[in-house]
């Protein structure tokens, strides 16, 4: 799922409009991934901002799917193209 905004169960999230979401139903596994462009200075910064912002929707995955690992990666690319 690309680009779809997932509503919370269990509370309401702040930010709930992730770049993807990918369900593997075999393996237990949610996979949540964000990406960001920000200025090469701020690239370690943007990263951990990421995985505040997304906590507790992360939080609310684990609930929905119980018995699943649930996995955030954030894709931060500055500007120039660094990573």
């Amino acid at each position: 799922m690309w680009n779809i905004q997932t509503y919370g169960e269990n509370h309401e999230l702040p930010a709930n409009r992730i770049d993807a979401k990918i369900v593997n139903h075999k393996s237990k596994e949610v996979v949540v991934l964000e990406m960001s462009c920000p200025w090469i200075e701020n690239r370690e910064k943007q990263d951990e901002e990421k995985s505040i912002e997304y906590g507790p929707l992360r939080w609310e995955l684990q609930e929905r799917y119980l018995g699943y690992t649930v996995q955030q990666y954030n894709i931060i690319v500055d500007v120039l193209g660094g990573w």
